[in-house]
């Protein structure tokens, strides 16, 4: 029985572990498709012996392509991937290996925000590459740890012993770590000593007591509410458990237990929902005196052994951690609760709090609902993450990953269509995250005066007249009151941007998206933009076509005349035949005249090209 009960507590300490150590790497790993080595080589095809297209420069983003493809290969016994980008209206191939592996932003100086790329793909270097406004400013190179494989890096922000310098940390994938610090000129290799590693290695140490969690509880002599009182403990009391789950006891018709405790060196019995037990403590590595106890209903600030602040937290969790201060000033402290759905349905993600040096509050959330292929996510972006000073970017959308025919060969099968997707950017001001101007406000405002009725379902911006400023392209609708019929004069809005940072509704389609809609996608791409819809296919299925459908719809902005004309239309739709089914595609172009975009419909004559 002793070696069954043993190798129960193995396991489960063994998982626990790994789960934690899998989300802590989770934190480590930054990759975004940036560009380290300069000059990397863009190919036409995913091989080394393809003609070179174009060449990149360090700092350069690639953006995400959705529609192909990323081409597993090897290189010099290195494994990796080839990169689809989308150069000048061609496909072409970047090896993954000229990527940064780790990026992050700087928050020693929060007025003037560096970028930090790192890369730990050589076997016996690990490289820092640091930029401001695209400018390399920096470039450090350091002997890697033997044998150990780096999974990632980030900062932590300043620590009390950092003499105002930002410390980077690099993790091994044996759990070990390097700090390096930085001073705004040059990265060195750090020997400070973190009060608390737990948000690197997942080790906690533990908290000495409980914590009572309301003022004047009663201790009492018996487990029964009828007994006499021995002390009435004040909040924040600590007490040392006997015996958490002694006897049950129905109090004002709620179940419960009395706990068997001691306090002051004398035995008593307390209500247990009034009694918060340690589950993880951390301390602080920005402040000195500061440490902080999680106890799966409550999180505790502590002050030089003394607690101070409390918050209530009742949701199940993963893990808890210190983030350091995110880009903020240095007197602010970001705590995270990692919460796990469990099953489809359920949000996983993280709640934050911050600290300020005097209360610990609730700061937001980034969560998400995954229910088969649809799901929906609202995600905050902090300073060290984007690199604007004292600001979060607030991104809530929903969507789903539908199963469509590949327009070409190497397209990938599951497209993504999001359903709604609404950015704003936040500052934090008196505990509050409030919203402030910025381009996704104006143009929500600008939708919003001149089309009253309607609402925005997501927008898109992306520079299609080619002057240098964004554009836009929006999806609005008229929506029942209790959402429960299909939208109805269903429009797609292209709006310009100006040189005095607002906006002008240019074009109005009303005729290319029927009201019985599941998702429409946009897609730009210098002066042309897709516009994809589908219909009777997942969450949104509509019974409006017998069969599932998409059409794509193709435009070109044509600068000499300043306007957009109807390209091409792709369609597609879903054949069953017996047990199995197939999808029939074709691409259409109109017969003879040209058709500007506000003219384009979707039942026009067309002539079928092969």
């Amino acid at each position: 029985m002793k070696k069954t009960l043993i190798l129960i507590f193995l396991v489960l300490y063994y998982s626990t572990s790994i789960a934690q150590r899998g989300y802590i790497r989770e934190q480590f790993n930054s990759y975004k498709q940036i560009i380290f080595v300069n000059g990397a080589n863009v190919r036409i095809q995913p091989s080394l012996n393809a003609k070179i297209l174009d060449t990149l420069p360090h700092n350069y983003r690639i953006p995400y392509y959705s529609k192909i493809r990323s081409i597993k290969d090897t290189i010099n016994g290195v494994e990796g991937y080839w990169r689809p980008i989308e150069i000048n209206k061609t496909i072409g191939y970047v090896w993954d290996g000229v990527m940064a592996l780790s990026s992050f932003k700087t928050s020693i100086d929060i007025k003037n925000i560096n970028s930090v790329l790192v890369d730990f793909s050589s076997e016996k270097i690990l490289g820092f590459k640091v930029f401001n406004n695209s400018i390399l400013i920096h470039e450090k190179y350091f002997t890697k740890k033997e044998k150990a494989k780096i999974v990632g890096a980030t900062t932590i922000g300043k620590t009390f012993n950092s003499n105002n310098k930002e410390i980077f940390v690099v993790l091994y994938n044996d759990n070990t770590y390097d700090l390096f610090e930085w001073d705004g000129i040059e990265i060195k290799a750090s020997y400070i000593e973190l009060r608390d590693d737990s948000f690197i290695t997942g080790i906690y140490s533990k908290y000495k007591s409980s914590i009572i969690n309301s003022d004047k509880v009663n201790m009492r002599s018996d487990p029964n509410i009828e007994s006499k009182i021995i002390y009435s403990l004040p909040l924040y009391s600590n007490v040392t458990i006997i015996d958490l789950n002694y006897i049950t006891d129905t109090i004002n018709n709620k179940k419960g237990y009395w706990s068997k405790v001691k306090w002051n060196n004398k035995t008593g019995f307390i209500w247990k929902k009034y009694i918060s037990n340690s589950v993880k403590y951390i301390k602080s590595n920005i402040y000195e005196n500061v440490s902080y106890v999680y106890t799966g209903n409550y999180i505790f600030a502590i002050r030089n052994n003394k607690i101070v602040s409390h918050i209530a937290n009742n949701r199940q969790f993963e893990n808890f951690y210190s983030k350091g201060s995110m880009g903020f000033t240095s007197e602010y402290e970001f705590l995270a609760v990692r919460i796990v759905g469990h099953g489809c349905g359920t949000d996983s993600g993280e709640l934050f709090y911050i600290w300020n040096g005097e209360k610990i509050k609730y700061f937001g959330s980034s969560t998400g609902v995954g229910d088969g292929g649809q799901s929906w996510w609202k995600t905050l972006s902090f300073p060290v993450n984007h690199g604007k000073n004292n600001t979060v970017i607030e991104q809530e959308s929903d969507g789903e990953s539908l199963d469509f025919p590949p327009l070409k060969e190497d397209y990938d099968k599951y497209l993504f269509f999001v359903y709604s997707n609404i950015t704003k950017t936040l500052v934090y001001k008196n505990d509050t995250l409030i919203e402030v101007p910025s381009i996704d406000l104006t143009l929500r405002n600008l939708l919003r005066n001149e089309f009253p009725k309607h609402n925005l379902r997501h927008y898109l911006f992306g520079d299609i007249n080619q002057d240098g400023i964004d554009d836009a392209l929006a999806l609005i609708s008229i929506e029942s009151k209790d959402y429960t019929n299909n939208p109805t004069n269903t429009k797609v809005v292209v709006v310009y941007g100006k040189n005095d940072d607002t906006f002008q509704v240019k074009y109005i389609n009303q005729d290319i998206v029927d009201d019985n809609f599941a998702a429409v996608d946009f897609y730009i791409y210098n002066n042309t933009f897709d516009i994809t819809i589908v219909y009777n296919v997942g969450y949104e299925k509509s019974n409006g076509r017998k069969n599932p459908q998409m059409s794509r719809f193709e435009f070109v902005y044509e600068k000499k005349d300043d306007t957009i004309y109807w390209y091409s239309k792709t369609e597609s739709e879903q054949i069953k035949e017996q047990r199995e089914s197939k999808w029939e595609t074709k691409t259409l172009h109109y017969k003879t005249n040209i058709i500007l975009f506000e003219k384009a419909y979707n039942n026009t004559e067309f002539l079928y090209i092969d």
